[in-house]
């Protein structure tokens, strides 16, 4: 059986998920145009926000490998048409190393959607909208 364009769209997005996840950014070069932004809202972490090119987003994901010891996402929802996917998601994380305010071994969690513009197949743009539970500086 084919896959509709959605159902395409949301492999692409899945398997973005799953190259963060894996802290891995060469993983993200199949699906993503050469050309795509990444827009991160301001949130606890970054409170000014992120705006990333491809480069600037491979190398941050690369970066979490020396931050974070595991990372992992839990889809809660998922929409999709031919230009876009959206996912709703609950992003858990802890921590390697201290990175002040945070603590090594510490847990994170954040809500999250991403939302996902696609164009020929690629995503084209990419917005994160980040909500983490309060951290605890202890």
């Amino acid at each position: 059986m084919l896959m509709t364009s959605a159902e395409r769209n949301i492999a692409a997005a899945m398997s973005f998920v799953r190259a963060v996840e894996q802290m891995d950014g060469s993983l993200m070069d199949e699906f993503f145009a050469k050309h795509v932004e990444q827009v991160e809202w301001p949130n606890q972490l970054k409170p000014e926000g992120a705006r990333r090119d491809l480069a600037a987003l491979k190398t941050g994901i690369e970066q979490a490998r020396g931050i974070l010891r595991h990372q992992s996402y839990e889809i809660k929802r998922q929409l999709a048409d031919d230009q876009s996917v959206m996912l709703e998601m609950v992003w858990r994380g802890t921590m390697a190393t201290d990175v002040p305010p945070l603590k090594k071994d510490q847990e994170l969690c954040a809500h999250c959607v991403a939302v996902f513009e696609f164009r020929d197949g690629q995503i084209v743009a990419l917005r994160n909208y980040d909500c983490f539970d309060p951290i605890e500086n202890n």
